[in-house]
């Protein structure tokens, strides 16, 4: 019996995620529409395998004079060959429960992971406010982007961070979940363009992802963390992937489905509507 090496396992890895990311699609063609209303912090599954949010949802809130100029770009990405429309998976109903709660204030979407290229073209679209087809300085400078996502979405999040960067576009927030490198890629260095990152991880199965982040340039970008989330007394709900998926990468699994992470991701957003506005109000009305 010859044993895999570690070259074979990347492909074995992207094997599952291709099989997965196939009855996905297939299932997701099937399946009833999932409600956009997550009341429950708790971990159990419900009749159609989702693993509940701890998101309430809310209503929408009012707009104010200035809103538009400062509408928050929020683009996430999922992981292995996962659909970005496909509504059992957290990032998709996060995307689904931010564009509820704030309205026109936000521009959310999700793609998958090999998707980069279309995701950078609408940040670029939604920026160019006047429609000319190309960014101002000024425009650049007053984007509020935030990017997020798991396993290899976690990765292709950076990506996009890095190709802001190099055209000189400023990005809020970086959330990575378990990311998985593509390749050669550096998934822990965090560019000079963002102003803040989180790195959430596991460290335990076949599968996990990077577990330390660093900024290029501390004195540009806070790291507000790297948060290591152990399942080893805690099951959460994944049946979102198929058995075999469950079976070799269980823990990986579970930290794209933990309420603890998406409860996180969610203040975090919600922290940068109260920043005070233009007129000296905040943003976010109680």
């Amino acid at each position: 019996m010859k044993f895999l090496w570690p070259r074979h396992l990347h492909f074995f890895f992207a094997l599952l995620a291709l099989l997965n990311g196939m009855q996905a699609s297939l299932s997701a063609q099937r399946a009833p529409s999932a409600s956009t209303t997550l009341v429950s912090p708790a971990v159990e599954g419900n009749a159609r395998g989702e693993a509940d949010l701890p998101f309430v949802r809310s209503q929408r809130l009012g707009l104010s004079s200035h809103d538009h100029a400062r509408q928050i770009i929020v683009i996430g990405f999922v992981g292995g060959f996962v659909r970005g429309d496909d509504r059992r998976h957290p990032e998709v109903r996060f995307s689904e429960y931010l564009r509820d709660r704030y309205g026109q204030r936000i521009h959310a979407n999700v793609f998958g992971n090999h998707h980069g290229a279309a995701a950078l073209r609408e940040i670029l679209r939604a920026l160019d406010s006047d429609g000319n087809g190309t960014l101002s300085p000024d425009e650049k400078t007053h984007a509020r982007i935030i990017l997020y996502g798991h396993s290899w979405g976690g990765a292709e999040a950076l990506l996009i961070a890095r190709e802001l960067g190099d055209q000189g576009i400023p990005v809020l927030l970086t959330i990575q979940i378990d990311s998985i490198a593509k390749g050669r890629w550096d998934i822990s260095t965090i560019p000079s363009n963002v102003a803040e990152a989180v790195n959430f991880y596991q460290s335990h199965g076949l599968l996990h992802g990077a577990e330390h982040i660093v900024a290029a340039d501390p004195m540009r970008t806070t790291v507000i963390g790297n948060i290591r989330l152990t399942y080893r007394d805690r099951s959460v709900n994944c049946d979102n992937f198929r058995w075999y998926a469950r079976l070799f990468s269980r823990t990986h699994l579970e930290i794209e489905n933990d309420p603890r992470v998406w409860d996180i991701a969610k203040r975090l957003v919600d922290s940068e509507f109260l920043r005070p506005s233009p007129s000296g109000e905040e943003e976010l009305s109680k």
